[in-house]
């Protein structure tokens, strides 16, 4: 072995000893070479036994070349400097070039045949021909099969050593995490009597160890598999079940944006954010390309829905590589070959860097919204939802007049209410920011899954009812999750008094429509001695073909505005205001405020709750009385 490696003091130290004990007779075949870089800081490398052909210091060496004589002063003379000397490059190993190491499962590196009969290929083989090699070296340490869990356990301890500072680590999982513990908490479940963590949890610890290394980390969401929907076929991945329909579209092919349902790729994101770490939407940049593509051309990168041909996992290399660039001050961009210069910058939407603030765009921040006004205090009530997580925020200073919010998810997500679901909220909780708490109480009542009629038969508003006083507020929205008829959770539909009997639970329930539930939640507000007002649902995320939001103006926005009118009620029409908003903002950006983005179509991340709720209150500002004007405030 002619190299070693680069050594500090002691290492040097012990590579000197031969020099110290110099003997012709009993080293004719073993020779230490000293050398130093030209560097102002020189380094030192020691070579072992000279072997023919070999070349040291660039300088061809045969079995015959000897080390010359050294006395015993110059040896003490030559430690004595090494031992002083700096070692500047020991980051970066032998030639000073970073890493890149590729953590990750079967999509990052795999091997064997296709069942086309060619080899599948993961997208870590060809990254290396973005990158220069004397600038930057690709380790691919990926592993098939792998879960972040069992990345970690098994592969991790191995690939931390060799992880140095300066060294870039690019992280991706998901496709094998189904059975990993979902989330980003520290609450471990058992399996097979041992403690596992969530997924949150794995992704953050090899990054934090790495960082701790002087590793620059980069999270990847996960691949996207092949797997596509169609609402006039049925697809077994990307292969028609059966013969196409007349009516098929092959424009309206969508594919999967992510392991389950998203969540992956939404949880590798909250990491990113908990670690202040730059991600790339690996997810849902490719799949946007694939989406233009089309089905068929996708498909042909692909042996399965995970596993790809050489050109598929040239295509995930080459977006990847589109990723890197397009963080702010890349430090990639220095590394790369001729053909990673020639890749596009990905748009910056798929890009967070993990030092910008909680919203670049919002005004109002989620540290301006107080915890008690979304959530209350220990112990859950009676029959309350969320295992005994949910306590229901009550009014802070009993005093003061409250503002009680009520509705679904739109409204307030989530069992804690907090983003900690997929880091998606309702407009429940920014509006606080627009009101003096000093003079009101606001407590956002509103809770995921309920109907107009599961809010009003249930805990919630039978918990909610007795606490309304006189000089309260009821600001209600529902319709979301209206649908489904009696046998579902939903109400039936209008606004009429025609009902449906039903035996649920062993009991019968008589079924109203929404229009009657809402007529319900106002005349018993009122009773209560509160003023109720009536907001229409947030719309659904939907687009005509030419560019304007779609609008469903006859159910039940419309029934929230003729129940409005029918009982003299003051009346938001958040649905038209909000798809007017979208309107002037556009399909791009609009795609921005739901999370995940952009498949999801009802619920918004922390951006998107900031513009309803401003909304909101921009209705509640309309000519006429504003029973709220007294208490409201600049945010």
């Amino acid at each position: 072995m002619i190299l070693i490696g680069e050594f500090h003091a002691l290492d040097r130290f012990a590579a000197l000893i031969p020099l110290l004990s110099f003997r012709n007779a009993q080293h004719k075949n073993s020779t230490a070479f000293l050398s130093a870089n030209s560097s102002t800081s020189p380094t030192f490398r020691a070579y072992g036994p000279i072997r023919s052909g070999l070349r040291v210091n660039n300088r061809l060496c045969s079995d015959s070349y000897k080390a010359p004589k050294m006395k015993t002063k110059l040896a003490f003379l030559i430690l004595f400097l090494l031992v002083g000397a700096p070692d500047s490059s020991h980051s970066q190993g032998v030639t000073g070039r970073p890493s890149i190491f590729v953590c990750g499962d079967s999509t990052a590196k795999n091997s064997g045949k296709g069942k086309n009969g060619e080899s599948v290929v993961g997208w870590g083989t060809p990254l290396a021909d973005f990158f220069d090699p004397a600038k930057a070296e690709i380790k691919n340490v990926a592993h098939a099969g792998t879960s972040s869990r069992t990345y970690y356990e098994g592969d991790w301890p191995r690939v931390l050593p060799q992880i140095r500072t300066g060294d870039f680590v690019l992280l991706v999982f998901g496709i094998n995490d189904g059975s990993t513990p979902p989330g980003l908490g520290d609450e471990t479940v058992l399996q097979n009597d041992q403690p596992v963590h969530t997924y949150g949890w794995y992704m953050s610890k090899m990054a934090s160890d790495a960082l701790q290394k002087g590793a620059h980390v980069y999270l990847l969401t996960v691949t996207t598999r092949n797997i596509w929907t169609n609402p006039k076929v049925r697809f077994n991945d990307a292969t028609p079940i059966g013969s196409l329909p007349a009516d098929y579209d092959p424009l309206q092919d969508r594919i999967e944006r992510g392991t389950g349902g998203g969540r992956f790729t939404q949880w590798t994101k909250d990491v990113g954010r908990k670690l202040r770490l730059p991600v790339f939407d690996l997810t849902n940049f490719c799949a946007d390309k694939y989406e233009a593509m089309g089905r068929e051309k996708v498909n042909k990168f692909y042996s399965d829905h995970n596993h790809t041909y050489l050109p598929g996992a040239e295509f995930i290399a080459s977006s990847i590589v589109s990723g890197l660039k397009a963080f702010g001050g890349s430090p990639f961009l220095t590394v790369l070959s001729e053909k990673g210069k020639a890749v596009e910058a990905a748009p910056a939407r798929y890009v967070s860097s993990g030092v910008e603030t909680q919203s670049a765009t919002a005004s109002i921040q989620i540290r301006d919204v107080p915890r008690n006004t979304q959530m209350g205090s220990p112990p859950a009530p009676d029959g309350a939802p969320g295992n005994g997580r949910y306590f229901p925020p009550t009014a802070a200073k009993p005093a003061l007049p409250t503002l009680w919010i009520i509705g679904d998810s739109t409204v307030r997500n989530g069992t804690l209410g907090d983003g900690s679901n997929m880091d998606q909220w309702g407009w429940g909780a920014p509006i606080v920011a627009y009101f003096d708490l000093d003079k009101i109480n606001v407590a956002n009542r509103a809770f995921g899954g309920t109907s107009s009629r599961s809010f009003y038969t249930g805990f919630f508003w039978q918990n909610l009812r007795p606490q309304i006083k006189k000089g309260d507020f009821v600001l209600m929205q529902f319709g979301a999750n209206d649908n489904g008829g009696a046998t579902g959770n939903g109400a039936l539909r209008g606004i009429g008094t025609e009902t449906e009997s039903i035996q649920r639970d062993g009991k019968l329930e008589i079924v109203h429509t929404f229009g009657w539930y809402l007529q319900q939640l106002v005349k018993e507000a009122r009773e209560q001695g509160a003023i109720p007002i009536i907001c229409s649902l947030t719309p659904r995320k939907a687009w005509t073909s030419d560019g304007h939001f779609r609008r469903d103006n006859t159910t039940h926005a419309a029934w929230a505005a003729s129940v409005a009118t029918e009982t003299n009620t003051l009346f938001v029409d958040l649905y038209e205001l909000i798809a007017r908003r979208y309107e002037t903002l556009g399909m791009e950006k609009v795609d921005s405020l739901f999370v995940p983005s952009p498949m999801e179509r009802l619920h918004t991340g922390w951006d998107g709750a900031v513009i309803n709720a401003e909304l909101v209150v921009e209705g509640l500002k309309q000519p006429g009385s504003n029973p709220l004007a007294l208490f409201l405030r600049a945010p």
